[in-house]
């Protein structure tokens, strides 16, 4: 091969690296823009009191995994961190019946405070929930409810998976707070689905580390 055919040969070779090059970039830029986006905080119809909020970050520790999830509202971004226990037994036995031993723990989940966009959380929430914030601000401690699992197997945070739960907060209320709280890394959000509108009070106390009137 003469010197020009190898000049040409060289330059197609240097132009094809350039665009993989580019490309690997472009998907780089994207992969980190889709991990930052965040959905809604709240759904349309029948599901505008949902709160839904998306996983935009994941640390391991030693006994759990820490999230950060974060959700738009109004045009700004609301949130906190989510502590989900690597341990946690399903609690429905494949016979469908209910592991009253293991299904029912306090502390396999846990809220905590991220910084200003909890307190904003917790403001957007009182407003789609129609409920007066008694704080301001989110709890300084950690938040942690009774959990039942309401799964047929032991959560598996080693692949993607979606994991329901019922949540029950503050058990010394007269009648604590339950909602439905869904932990999905298929898609990378959580979510928290009304019971019934009458927890809606509790429930925001207890996020704000407030204790419900009335209590003793």
């Amino acid at each position: 091969m003469n010197k020009v055919n190898m000049n040409k040969v060289n330059k197609v070779l240097l132009l094809l690296m350039i665009t993989i090059v580019a490309a690997a970039c472009s998907g780089n830029k994207q992969s980190e823009e889709e991990t930052t986006r965040v959905l809604s905080l709240t759904g349309s119809g029948e599901y505008n009191k949902s709160l839904f909020l998306s996983i935009v970050d994941q640390t391991e520790q030693d006994t759990s995994f820490l999230y950060t999830v974060r959700g738009a509202y109004n045009g700004d971004t609301v949130g906190f961190y989510l502590s989900m226990d690597k341990n946690i037994p399903a609690g429905i036995f494949e016979d469908g019946n209910i592991n009253a031993e293991d299904g029912y723990q306090t502390g396999t989940i846990k809220f905590l405070r991220s910084g200003e966009e909890s307190d904003r959380f917790i403001a957007a929430l009182a407003t789609i929930w129609e409920t007066e914030a008694t704080s301001n601000s989110f709890s300084s401690e950690p938040v942690l409810p009774l959990v039942f699992s309401s799964n047929h197997n032991a959560v598996d945070f080693s692949k993607p998976s979606t994991n329901n739960f019922k949540l029950f907060f503050d058990l010394d209320a007269e009648e604590p707070g339950e909602i439905f709280f869904t932990h999905d890394t298929y898609h990378r959000r959580v979510e928290f689905q009304e019971k019934d509108s009458s927890f809606r009070q509790v429930i925001i106390n207890s996020l704000s580390g407030v204790r419900t009137q009335g209590e003793e």
